[in-house]
């Protein structure tokens, strides 16, 4: 079956988008590595790059970072301004593996053979299968969650770059508004 015109530009419109919103994503990765690297700048910038590109998943790659900070930041300074970013990266990134592990689907046909482009869960995936979200709305975005996605991975990377920017400087402001908290640069450790 062909497509009319209309939901061809609604196809369109939803790929772009689509597009947006993982080049958005995939700014918010770069920032990470960012993090990454101003903490590992006392480091050779080629064992730094290894070590982040070297792992394959942003998962693995988040869990790393999450590691050094533990180690960089006071746990003051960690949980106020570290841990609630981390919790913002990790719905985020659920969102965004939604997005790239989903499929694209035109669906809602009426008579005149109108459809609306979503992407919704692999109808192979045994998860989505078991819990049901193949049938939940819920559980399928469509241009308009596709803007909305790319406006929050927008916010997450502002955070970030913030965050970057404070750790760049060497300090920290405790979010109570108490002394500077100072990240150290050495620990004098050997090894």
């Amino acid at each position: 079956m062909s497509l009319d015109h209309e939901t061809l530009k609604a196809e369109h419109s939803f790929k772009h988008a689509y597009g947006r919103a993982l080049t958005e994503w995939q700014k918010v990765e770069s920032a990470a590595y960012r993090i990454f690297y101003t903490l590992m700048q006392d480091a050779h910038p080629l064992l730094i790059s290894t070590t982040w590109f070297h792992i394959q998943s942003f998962d693995s790659r988040l869990l790393l970072l999450d590691r050094c900070l533990q180690f960089a930041m006071s746990e003051t300074s960690r949980k106020g301004w570290w841990t609630p970013i981390k919790k913002e990266i990790d719905a985020q990134l659920a969102v965004r593996n939604f997005l790239v592990h989903g499929v694209f689907e035109v669906e809602n046909y009426d008579e005149d053979q109108k459809g609306v482009p979503v992407i919704k869960p692999d109808p192979l995936d045994a998860v989505s299968i078991l819990r049901k979200r193949r049938q939940n709305p819920d559980f399928r975005y469509t241009e308009a969650d596709l803007i909305s996605a790319a406006l929050d991975f927008g916010r997450l990377l502002s955070r970030l770059s913030r965050f970057q920017s404070e750790l760049a400087i060497g300090g920290f402001n405790d979010p109570n508004g108490k002394n500077p908290i100072v990240v150290p640069r050495k620990t004098g450790a050997r090894f």
